[in-house]
């Protein structure tokens, strides 16, 4: 009996430490701001389609008026657009008048030359305001508010090996990790950054499915 024991413990053990636990999905959106430009958009694009994933593009509404196809190739490819002013003013510093303006008018270029309706407002230099979400709500635009993290890349003095470690480093599910159009060491090690998040086991959404992701998650 005593062996009988012994050996239905020994396969039970053995049974459980055969059977590996599949790790989580996880979720990270990326988000690249002041777009788009003619320095560095196309490579964006083009290393976006080539590893798979879509992003979101924070568009400034003058921008896009000077680039409007790029910001249909960044549609086309299935990638978001989000409202991010017109003129990427601090909203702190604006008069109400002048605040709509930065709001609305984004909206109406984006509308007008892109043929696309962008579903969120993204703060310039991520300042909040509590002028911005009603006048916001007035073009059907809603505020996005993540679980941010940035590369802090607009920041000269941060190497390449700097914004990548800061956009690799302790993310949780859930997090938005924001870079900009403009840097160029951006360009050069985001793939690297990808590459990484995804051997860390994250999939890649847009601001959109990320809020629709965090609304259907248990409380916490």
């Amino acid at each position: 009996m005593f062996i009988r024991l012994l050996f239905i413990t020994m396969f039970l053990l053995t049974a459980t430490c055969s059977v590996k636990a599949e790790p989580a999905t996880k979720y990270v959106a990326l988000v690249f701001d002041d777009g788009p430009t003619t320095d560095n958009s196309q490579e964006f694009l083009a290393i976006f389609e080539g590893e798979g994933i879509h992003v979101t593009f924070g568009y400034i509404g003058t921008n896009v008026e000077k680039h409007p196809d790029i910001a249909k190739t960044a549609v086309d490819k299935g990638h978001e657009i989000v409202n991010h002013s017109y003129a990427h003013l601090h909203p702190k510093d604006l008069n109400d008048t002048a605040l709509e303006h930065d709001i609305v008018k984004a909206q109406e270029v984006i509308i007008e030359k892109v043929g696309y309706t962008p579903k969120w407002y993204w703060l310039p230099f991520v300042e909040s305001d509590p002028r911005i979400a009603p006048i916001a709500a007035k073009v059907n635009l809603k505020v996005y508010a993540p679980k941010l993290v940035s590369s802090e890349d607009y920041r000269r003095d941060l190497t390449t090996e700097q914004i990548k470690q800061r956009a690799i480093t302790n993310i949780a599910d859930g997090t938005t990790i924001l870079f900009h159009e403009f840097r160029n060491e951006t360009v050069t090690v985001i793939p690297e950054i990808i590459t990484e998040l995804k051997r860390q086991g994250f999939l890649f959404l847009t601001f959109s499915q990320m809020a629709e992701y965090l609304v259907n998650q248990p409380p916490r």
